[in-house]
């Protein structure tokens, strides 16, 4: 904010301040001084922020009442005031997307970008978009603001940001009882869609940049355009769409490499050739826990470590996934036992672990019968044991404390009796 004054104005104002002020500076001389080293110093700081469209200037003249010059304040802090409270209700907006995955997908026309998202979708369960196609299903659905924007369309000029991003937001907020991860193809175009996007929006989590030379993508467009029909399939057209694809998107790509956001893909090969490499690039950068959000158990359990599917996975999917030895190592007992077979038990865990956990009966089934002597108790071993177990790795005193006597004449001579 800036008050607008005339030199003669402000020296007339100090000089009649000086009759009652006293102050030693209030003189012509010193005036006349101050006013130049404000207008040296202020001058570049008030055309810096009229740049950037920030400097609202007041006129405070001599002749200007005082109460007309706070009038004019006051519609600039109205006016602030409104452009705050707007901020909050986009934040608001914004609120139920702040936990969304975003990822921008980004590649020149012929890149194969199209093609990936459809395999992302497949296995990873993504909800794909495109500003293109919500346009228009918004036109075709003959609504007060699909008419709006074809006659925008009609006349050949860009849709704004605006009504972009809000077409985005809808979209994204629909679709969320079913997933929170986003594939939004094609964008952003130029860096301030994609910082207004993440602004007004919900941030960007990652940017998948299919990275292809122009001889390929132009082999792949000219082969498309003998069966698409497509008017732009052609030579001179396909040139002038990469010239404008590089121009745009290269800030676009060095400003998320500078926050680490964007993975490139070579795409030269085959489509399932670059959709491993997509994975693989994807699951390198984002780590485990992303990975089990977006990739399957399996995907988890070969490029995570062990105790991460332990961490977000189900026990059943580490018993699944992973060797018996990563369950005990990973899980606690009573999980090994919940989930491993009773002989796995015995295998990978302790003898104690088993006859803490398991029934006596298992105990009996799967171990040797010293086992069973050495971690249960002699009543179990009588329970759960032949007579002649008892009698091969017992001591007579503890056959003749647990066992009946008849059963002792059975099994002992009658000499130890």
């Amino acid at each position: 904010m800036c008050f607008d004054v005339s030199d003669e104005t402000m020296t007339k104002r100090l000089l009649n301040r000086a009759l009652t002020s006293g102050r030693a500076d209030d003189n012509e001389e010193t005036i006349k001084k101050r006013l130049k080293t404000f207008h040296d110093i202020t001058t570049p700081v008030i055309q810096h922020y009229e740049k950037q469209n920030k400097v609202k200037k007041i006129k405070a003249e001599m002749d200007t009442k005082i109460e007309e010059v706070f009038a004019e304040v006051q519609k600039i802090f109205d006016e602030f005031d409104k452009g705050s409270k707007q901020a909050k209700e986009k934040k608001s907006e914004k609120g139920a997307l702040k936990d969304a995955k975003v990822l921008f997908v980004i590649g020149g026309p012929g890149s194969g970008k199209g093609t990936q998202c459809e395999k992302i979708v497949e296995k990873y369960g993504f909800c794909h978009l495109s500003s293109g196609d919500l346009l228009r299903a918004e036109v075709a659905s003959g609504s007060e603001r699909g008419k709006k924007l074809n006659e925008i369309m009609e006349k050949g000029e860009l849709v704004p940001l605006d009504e972009v991003l809000q077409l985005l937001r809808e979209a994204m907020e629909a679709k969320l009882s079913e997933t929170k991860c986003f594939l939004i193809d094609g964008y952003p175009r130029e860096l301030e869609q994609g910082k207004r996007f993440e602004n007004e929006v919900a941030p960007c989590t990652c940017v998948l940049y299919f990275d292809v030379s122009d001889d390929t993508m132009t082999k792949r467009l000219l082969e498309r355009g003998k069966t698409s029909g497509r008017v732009d399939d052609n030579e001179e057209t396909i040139k002038k769409r990469l010239d404008t694809f590089h121009n745009q998107t290269k800030p676009v790509i060095d400003y998320y490499a500078e926050q680490n956001k964007t993975t490139k893909i070579t795409a030269e090969g085959s489509v399932d050739e670059v959709f491993v490499e997509v994975q693989n690039s994807w699951i390198h950068k984002n780590g485990s826990h992303d990975l089990y959000d977006y990739g399957n158990l399996s995907d988890l359990y070969d490029y995570g470590n062990l105790s991460d599917l332990y961490d977000y996975g189900n026990l059943s999917d580490l018993y699944d996934y992973g060797i018996l030895s990563d369950l005990y190592v990973y899980g606690n007992l009573s999980d090994l036992y919940d989930y491993g077979n009773i002989l796995d038990l015995y295998d990978y865990g302790n003898l104690s672990d088993l006859y803490d956990y398991g029934n006596l009966s298992d105990l009996y089934d799967y171990g040797i019968l010293s086992d069973l002597y050495d971690y249960g108790n002699l009543s179990d071993l009588y329970d759960y044991g032949n007579l002649s177990d008892l009698y091969d790795y017992g001591n007579l005193s503890d056959l003749y404390d647990y066992g009946n006597l008849s059963d002792l004449y059975d099994y002992e001579n009658l000499r130890f009796v």
